[in-house]
C-alpha cells in the first residue's frame, strides 16, 4: 500500500512538470492601464513572465483588444474580451497560463493644447498678412485634447467681421489622425490714418490743411477707410465729414476738370488737319472723361474728351 501511494505520487509530480512544460508563457492581467497609441494590446493589459518562446511571446503582446482610443479617452475591457482575442488570434490557451482581473480599466493619454498655442498659431496667420494685425482675445474655454508628442497647429481664418474673426485649427501630431476645431478671435489693426483736421462740407476739394494723423483700429472701422494721405488730396468730398472722422473711399471723387456750362476751347486733329474753336461744356467732367459740347458757331453738340481744365479734344474714335 506504501508502495502504491508513492508511486502516485510520483505519476502527479510527472504530470505537474509535464504540463509546467507546455505552458510557453504566463499572462498576468493588470487592474489600470495608461496607453499611449490608440491600439490597445495583451501587451498593454498583461504583463507577460514565464516566458519560454521570444516569438511567441512578442506575437500575443501584439495583439489587439478591443477598438481603438482617441486621445484621452476611457475604455473598461473585461476578461472575457481579453480571452476572446487570443483564441481569435489563434491562440491555443492550453499552451500558456493566464490570470485576469474580472474589468480592466484602460485610458489612453493626451495632452492639452493650450490656449497659448492657439494664440501662436492664430498670429502666425496674421503676420502674413502685411499689416499690423494682432490677436488680442480668444475664445477657447474647453481645451482639445490630443495624443502626447510634438504638434503642428496651423490657424485658418474662416470668416471676419470688424475686429471678430473664426479661424479653423488644425492640429497635427505624427502618426495620429488630425484634430480639428474653430475659435472665435477678437484682432486688432492699429495705424496712422488721415481724419479730417475740421468739419468739411459737401463739395469741397481736400487739401493738405484738411488733414491730420490718428492712430485708429482699421478692424473696427472695417475695410473702407482710405488709409493713405496721397489718395485723398485734391479729391472732391461726395458728402460732409466731422472733425476728426476718417474718410471712405466711396466718400471722395476725382472732382471734374471741366465744370458744367463752363466755357472750354475745342480742338479738332485730323491727321495732318488741326482746328480749334470755342464751345460750352454741357456736362463736367474729368481728365480723360468724354462729355457733350455746344459749337459755338454751329450751335451743334458734339463728343469731345477732357484734357485739362478749359480744353477738350475731339478724337476720330470719339466721333466714330
Amino acid at each position: 500500500m506504501k508502495l502504491l501511494s508513492l508511486s502516485l505520487v510520483s505519476i502527479l509530480i510527472a504530470l505537474s512538470v509535464a504540463s509546467a512544460e507546455i505552458k510557453q508563457l504566463t499572462l498576468l492581467g493588470k487592474r489600470t492601464v495608461t496607453i499611449v497609441s490608440s491600439k490597445v494590446t495583451v501587451g498593454d493589459l498583461a504583463d507577460l513572465q514565464d516566458i519560454s518562446n521570444k516569438e511567441f511571446a512578442d506575437r500575443i503582446s501584439g495583439i489587439a483588444v478591443g477598438r481603438p482610443l482617441s486621445a484621452g479617452e476611457e475604455l473598461t475591457i473585461e476578461a472575457s474580451a481579453i480571452v476572446q482575442a487570443l483564441n481569435e488570434n489563434g491562440i491555443n490557451l492550453r499552451e500558456i497560463g493566464y490570470v485576469f482581473p474580472k474589468n480592466i480599466a484602460v485610458s489612453r493619454a493626451a495632452r492639452l493644447i493650450t490656449l497659448a498655442e492657439v494664440k501662436d498659431a492664430i498670429q502666425g496667420t496674421l503676420s502674413k498678412s502685411g499689416r499690423s494685425l494682432t490677436v488680442t482675445e480668444v475664445d477657447y474655454k474647453e481645451p482639445v485634447k490630443v495624443a502626447p508628442g510634438l504638434a503642428n497647429i496651423d490657424a485658418k481664418m474662416t470668416s471676419r467681421n470688424k475686429g471678430k474673426m473664426t479661424f479653423g485649427i488644425t492640429v497635427r501630431v505624427e502618426g495620429e489622425a488630425l484634430t480639428s476645431f474653430n475659435v472665435a478671435a477678437t484682432v486688432s489693426d492699429w495705424a496712422d490714418v488721415p481724419v479730417a483736421s475740421r468739419p468739411l462740407k459737401r463739395g469741397e476739394v481736400i487739401q493738405s490743411s484738411d488733414l491730420q494723423m490718428a492712430r485708429v483700429n482699421l478692424e473696427v472701422l472695417g475695410n473702407d477707410v482710405e488709409i493713405r494721405e496721397d489718395l485723398l488730396l485734391g479729391k472732391e468730398l461726395k458728402n460732409a465729414v466731422s472733425a476728426g472722422d476718417t474718410f471712405k473711399y466711396f466718400s471722395v471723387k476725382v472732382p471734374p476738370v471741366v465744370l458744367a456750362s463752363s466755357k472750354v476751347s475745342v480742338v479738332y486733329e485730323s491727321g495732318a488737319l488741326k482746328a480749334i474753336a470755342t464751345g460750352v461744356a454741357l456736362e463736367a467732367g474729368i481728365a480723360g472723361q468724354v462729355i457733350k459740347v455746344q459749337n459755338d458757331a454751329s450751335k451743334k453738340v458734339i463728343m469731345a474728351r477732357v484734357v485739362e481744365p478749359g480744353l477738350v479734344k475731339v478724337e476720330t474714335e470719339v466721333l466714330r
